[in-house]
């Protein structure tokens, strides 16, 4: 369970950046905040490491031309 909690906090680390990415840019933050919420689930939610289904990471909106 350790490997799946180091790898929940490289994916929380993204995670931060991408809300505030977003909160930069005037985007919508509910994806990315509900993406983080659903990671910092993850070790309450499963308690074998071979059930855990890891959330979608969103993406940004791309930058209009």
């Amino acid at each position: 369970m350790m490997a799946i909690v180091e790898h929940c906090n490289s994916l929380l680390k993204e995670a931060d950046n991408l809300v505030n990415i977003a909160e930069d840019n005037d985007f919508d933050t509910a994806p990315f905040r509900q993406y983080r919420q659903a990671l910092r689930d993850i070790p309450q939610t499963y308690s074998n490491p071979e059930d855990v289904v890891w959330p979608q990471k969103p993406s940004l909106p791309q930058a209009s031309a």
